[in-house]
């Protein structure tokens, strides 16, 4: 016994060390360099767990253990949503609190992903043929699926399917004598990696515990409560490492019925960016790595002959039919495989079928929106049966699979280089930024979204100067109503020129420059145009005795003088748009409520600006549309509206009919050739608050267009 032991872990060393220097020629040694970091800011999404790790790492203890409410500022919540492997970024915050220096540890998840994938494949194969031979080759064909190399420095967490081949190696095993304690240990680990594991495992799972609940001699109340603490026990550890940091109606996110399997993804080798295959051309439809479910030529040729071993045995297969397990196994192949099509069935970009959910429905599916993911599981288990075929009923199978693994490498090696570190691009850092970086602790961009554009350029100066502080995210799921809070509290800030001295603010477009420009003395703030970004701070000590090389110079003066306002037209009627922003200024946004008001502007939070240039001196009537955003029955809310900061007038919001509210302009009083345009907001509902709409936006008006005529 001890010496079959000895043999079994003799080779997995040796797996190991095969793995390792596969990784090493595939991808290269620097993705396991616990320093190098930079690598992990060349792309949104890994960029994204790096610097949720970095902000975790940073931040205090607290209670769930996951929060992580430095990354977003209160609405990124939890190291869940970040993507950065919960339970390895509380190992490593726990264990290795006194490391001074950066590093990262997905390079080496990644590695041991490799390697564990590698492993449970040769173990669930060699369950079936006893062969080492032909399990290895089998072990390397899992390896090499395009499904999960796809994911390789791009979504971290989900580079762990070892996870469903364990899985699939337990079920077929132990099958209906699958325990409890099994399947305890998989599902905390899983939910401990990502939640979409444990959703396609649990689906896996629901439908063995029938199976089991319907066998003869099952004891079945110590069957249900075995269930239960599971369940209880997994629940447990999900609020402990930050799961309900948000709620479920927070955690849905767009996107059902988009990111799910086509009928034709498994053949389409085209993932966006990387084409997948030698021999097969992009079938030119609308695809996103979501959808991405390529096979590989080597896969499709042992579907195919597997399917003709099918045909010649078709007797032998029928009786295996009959078998409860197998019946069982063709249950969660099914019902996964029509779970990732989701409720819009599309064939290429043809749309066969689409059926509608309830709205409850479809707010639970939409926690799990990347349905094709689902597909993962039935992609390993057909790959099982294939292969377990082609051992059962081909004399030849070692020399076929070695054929069908080098047609397999052929056809993918093209994507497969991409993945190489050589391949990524380089990383700098800017002595301008560093500079800016270094003196301040906070860092807000005037743009609050859940995915910030300027992410990965800014991600690693938060990594190098330890910023405590940042809205800049890219979060598929965070807490709406904490975000909306966030606009209208920082908006306001803004716009009433509450700028902390440990604070910096990155301006994200043309017309919030504008906006601020107008607004801010620069007596008082410095302005800074370093890298093609537009900076805004308040003036510290340091800066005012012209100590601070942040200190705006000749050069930030020339650039900002010519920052101007848009010039208002006068006799035709102008309507306002966010595409070409115009006469725009903070606090306003373009999203869709309901469909009638999509195409729409509408003020968003407690205050909101329009900036006019005046051309002349000339007195002017601005008359501007509005309507009100007004769904229930007795609302309403006050508008009081400003012109450059004075009190102008109060408007009643009580309806949504278009009205239109009529200015008198006189230049020479405002001593200004620029109009600054407020809306201040008082007692304003969002959708959700009036009508259970998920918009958590306090959206008041919404501006159609404006016309202005001299006044003689």
């Amino acid at each position: 016994m001890k010496s079959i032991f000895l043999k079994l872990k003799i080779i997995e060393i040796c797996f190991f060390f095969y793995i390792f220097f596969l990784f090493l020629f595939l991808f290269g040694i620097e993705f396991i360099n616990p320093v190098n970091t930079l690598w992990l800011y060349t792309k949104p999404d890994i960029a994204t767990a790096q610097t949720g790790w970095v902000f975790f790492k940073n931040d205090i203890w607290r209670f769930p253990f996951g929060s992580n409410p430095n990354y977003g500022h209160s609405f990124g919540n939890s190291i869940v949503y970040s993507d950065s492997i919960p339970i390895l970024a509380i190992l490593f915050k726990l264990f290795f609190f006194l490391i001074k220096i950066d590093y990262q540890y997905f390079g080496l998840w990644f590695l041991a992903c490799f390697y564990l994938h590698f492993l449970f494949s040769f173990k669930l194969i060699k369950l079936f043929t006893k062969n080492n031979y032909f399990s290895f080759l089998s072990a390397n064909f899992f390896l090499l699926s395009p499904i999960l190399l796809v994911r390789f420095a791009e979504h971290v967490s989900y580079f762990g399917h070892w996870i469903l081949l364990w899985f699939l190696y337990l079920l077929f095993k132990y099958k209906f004598n699958l325990g409890i304690n099994k399947i305890l240990i998989i599902l905390t680990l899983s939910v401990s990696i990502a939640l979409y594991f444990t959703a396609i495992i649990s689906i896996a799972i629901f439908f063995l515990f029938l199976f089991q609940f319907f066998l003869k001699n099952q004891k079945k109340m110590k069957l249900i409560k075995g269930y239960l603490f599971i369940y209880f026990v997994t629940f447990l550890l999900m609020y402990l490492i930050g799961y309900f940091e948000i709620n479920a109606l927070h955690a849905a996110a767009g996107g059902l019925g988009i990111f799910n399997l086509n009928l034709l993804g498994i053949f389409n080798s085209f993932d966006n960016n990387t084409n997948w295959s030698f021999f097969f051309k992009d079938l030119n439809f609308n695809q996103n790595i979501e959808n991405f479910n390529y096979l590989g030529l080597g896969y499709f040729i042992l579907i195919l002959i597997s399917f003709f071993a099918y045909l010649k045995n078709i007797n032998f297969f029928l009786l295996k039919l009959n078998e409860k397990f197998t019946q069982y196994l063709i249950i969660i192949l099914l019902f996964l495989f029509f779970f990732s099509l989701s409720n819009k069935i599309y064939f290429g970009d043809l749309l066969l079928f689409e059926f509608k959910l309830n709205k409850y429905i479809e707010g639970f599916i939409s926690i799990f929106r990347a349905t094709s993911r689902f597909f993962w599981l039935v992609n390993y288990l057909i790959l099982t049966i294939t292969l377990v075929i082609l051992f059962c009923f081909y004399k030849k199978k070692i020399l076929i699979l070695l054929t069908l693994l080098i047609i397999q490498i052929t056809d993918i090696y093209i994507g497969i280089k991409t993945l190489n570190y050589n391949q990524l691009p380089k990383v700098f850092f800017s002595e301008k930024l560093e500079l800016i970086f270094k003196n301040y602790e906070i860092f807000y961009s005037s743009l609050t979204v859940n995915y910030h554009p300027n992410l990965v350029k800014f991600a690693p100066y938060f990594e190098k100067f330890k910023t405590k502080k940042t809205n800049i995210i890219n979060l598929a799921r965070y807490d709406r109503e904490k975000m909306y809070s966030f606009i209208q509290d920082f908006n306001e800030r803004l716009l009433n020129k509450k700028i902390n001295y440990n604070e910096i603010i990155q301006i994200e477009n043309i017309q919030h420059l504008k906006n601020l420009k107008n607004i801010f003395n620069l007596n008082e703030y410095i302005f800074i145009y370093r890298e093609n970004f537009w900076f805004v701070a308040k003036k510290n000590q340091q800066i005012k005795e012209q100590k601070n090389k942040n200190f705006m110079s000749i050069q930030d003066y020339k650039s900002l003088d010519k920052i101007k306002l848009d010039k208002i037209l006068f006799n035709q009627e102008i309507y306002f748009d966010l595409v070409y922003p115009k006469y725009i200024g903070i606090g306003w946004q373009k999203k869709q409520v309901n469909k009638h008001i999509e195409n729409k502007i509408w003020s968003d939070g407690k205050v909101s600006s329009l900036l006019f240039r005046m051309p002349s001196n000339d007195k002017f009537k601005i008359k501007i549309n509005y309507n009100g955003y007004v769904k229930q029955e007795n609302y309403s809310f006050f508008v009081d509206m400003y012109i450059n900061e004075k009190y102008y007038k109060k408007i009643l919001i009580n309806d949504e009919n278009e009205k239109a509210i009529t200015l008198d302009i006189d230049p020479t009083i405002l001593k200004s050739q620029d109009l600054n345009i407020t809306f201040k907001f008082k007692g304003v509902k969002s959708p959700w608050l009036q009508s259970k709409i998920p918009n958590f936006a306090n959206i008041g008006i919404s501006v159609n267009k404006y016309t202005a005529e001299k006044v003689q």
